[in-house]
């Protein structure tokens, strides 16, 4: 492991690779935003096909934002699964609750985190903080 004392983006882009490289192969929750759209990449370039990126599809899924993670996926030769998220089935969601995006969030990676179960996948969940109610 490379000793970094100091914050800068070269270091921990050096960690990051590190990480990847113990974990052998990776489930990437890939939205097709900044965040996880530079994970998926570098996991790539570190690990080539033992990387496999995940989007969950529901109808709050923006069509765009769809088009443009497959895009990036072919693009890359990047294996690709999408998935049907369930957050539309739940009561507590469609309530619009002010957690509303919390609580998709945890449907969408759960689903994602359950396909780490087969043999030989661990997964990097991308958790962001909600905004407004401060949870994960």
């Amino acid at each position: 492991m490379t000793a970094c004392d100091d914050r800068s983006i070269a270091c921990k882009y050096s960690r990051l690779k590190e990480i990847l490289v113990r974990m052998q192969s990776v489930i990437v929750a890939f939205s097709g935003g900044v965040d996880s759209t530079l994970l998926l990449r570098i996991a790539q370039m570190v690990l080539g096909d033992k990387v496999l990126a995940v989007t969950a599809e529901s109808a709050t899924s923006p069509r765009h934002e769809m088009d443009d993670a497959r895009k990036f996926a072919g693009e890359f030769g990047i294996r690709h699964l999408i998935i049907e998220s369930e957050e539309m089935k739940s009561p507590e969601f469609v309530t619009n609750p002010v957690d509303r995006c919390y609580l998709c969030k945890r449907s969408r990676f759960s689903a994602i985190v359950a396909l780490a179960g087969d043999p030989g996948w661990q997964t990097v969940p991308m958790l962001t903080t909600n905004r407004i109610t401060g949870r994960a």
